[in-house]
């Protein structure tokens, strides 16, 4: 298993697909989640696990108790890889698939700064932070379901458009980052500690319940 603040690795990752192809909720997979952490980990407004994972579970009863030990240590351990990949000098998004992994990251991405909203409003307003999203909003939309709202009238892009696209992306995600920096409460991008939960404390996936009647009573 990863260790918190360590990077995620190949079978870790894996791992994760598989999870949340089974306990994620409909249209959200690593990528998107990745795209998710990207926005939250930026924002000067930290959002607690409990928070997020109510983004991201789905209604699902964990098999038993290693799947949901597993999903809660991979989550945490996904949310300190994009903080350390935010350590280096450019970010790179985890897409896990070239051709629509770039548009799954963007819709998680954009779903973050809706979680914070106010920390993102001014951003919107400025020439950088319009010319830094506009990757993103152009991954995010390019086979929206409204025709209105597509960049593009022909979606298809080829291999070097869309890893344009992906470099303009990480690009965004950098500078936002750093744009961000001295808005954020100091450690406040650090990695979140997994620890026990205890049979009376709040569920860790979020649904506001005691542990020992929510994911608790589901997996005994």
């Amino acid at each position: 298993m990863t260790a918190a603040g360590k990077r995620l690795s190949k079978d870790d990752i894996h791992k994760l697909i598989e999870l949340t192809e089974r306990y994620a909720k409909s249209g959200v997979n690593v990528a998107w989640v990745d795209g998710l952490f990207a926005a939250l980990v930026a924002a000067p407004t930290l959002i607690p696990p409990s928070a997020y994972l109510q983004e991201i579970r789905n209604d699902t009863p964990f098999v038993d108790e290693h799947d949901a030990i597993t999903f809660m240590s991979l989550i945490q351990a996904h949310w300190n890889d994009v903080v350390s990949r935010f350590a280096q000098a450019y970010f790179r998004p985890l897409l896990v698939d070239h051709d629509s992994g770039g548009e799954t990251w963007a819709r998680g991405y954009l779903h973050g700064v809706k979680m914070t909203p106010f920390d993102w409003e001014a951003l919107f307003k400025t020439e950088d932070g319009q010319q830094w999203l506009l990757p993103i909003l152009t991954l995010a939309h390019l086979n929206d379901p409204d025709p209105e709202l597509r960049p593009f009238d022909e979606p298809d892009l080829d291999r070097d458009e869309r890893t344009g696209l992906h470099d303009g992306m990480a690009m965004a995600a950098t500078m936002i980052f750093s744009h961000f920096g001295p808005l954020r409460v100091p450690g406040g991008t650090g990695p979140h500690r997994v620890k026990k939960t205890g049979r009376n404390e709040p569920c860790p996936c979020g649904s506001g319940k005691k542990y020992k009647r929510c994911c608790m009573a589901k997996l005994h």
